[in-house]
């Protein structure tokens, strides 16, 4: 048993990994892909009318493509594999932090619900500011990542349960 002490501390470095995480996501999703500083007002404004926001709304379309560019000697087999990969793994850690962090998404409903809504938000984020686009792939990818992250969490917490009461679990 953990002294209430040792127990703080570790909550302390499991709540400044989620921060860390958390920076290295909005970095990763936003910042990485300016090219100057601009402010926000100032992404916010290249949505003019007379440009239309690169949009993919057919959902498995970019997906597809990206895996028929998987073929040996494709010139686009990296970029394919870094996206594909790419948004899959970015989420996958939420499924552990999100479960932990809050009971509402302990369930495995409220969880997908959760993230979805967090996949969605930052899909529509990088559409408004035009740091990306909004693709419901990159979308199925998070949330498949999420889910694999939380259902991985799931079974590892019963694994420690019957490692610390093996009388206990059920």
């Amino acid at each position: 048993m953990l002294s209430r002490k040792k127990l703080r501390m570790a909550q302390q470095y499991f709540y400044l990994s989620f921060v860390i995480y958390l920076s290295a996501v909005v970095y990763l999703l936003f910042f990485s892909r300016m090219d100057t500083p601009i402010s926000l007002w100032n992404m916010v404004g290249r949505l003019d009318p007379d440009s239309i926001p690169n949009v993919n709304l057919v959902p498995f379309g970019t997906i597809l493509c990206y895996l028929s560019c998987l073929i040996p000697g494709n010139a686009y087999a990296q970029v394919a594999l870094c996206n594909l990969f790419g948004n899959f793994l970015i989420f996958l850690p939420m499924g552990f932090y999100l479960p932990l962090l809050t009971r509402h998404s302990r369930s495995a409903g409220n969880f997908a619900l959760r993230m979805f809504l967090v996949t969605f938000s930052v899909e529509f984020i990088q559409l408004l500011t035009g740091l990306g686009t909004f693709d419901v792939d990159d979308m199925i990818l998070n949330m498949a990542g999420g889910l694999l992250g939380y259902f991985s969490c799931a079974d590892m917490a019963a694994a420690f349960q019957n490692l610390l009461a093996p009388g206990l679990a059920s």
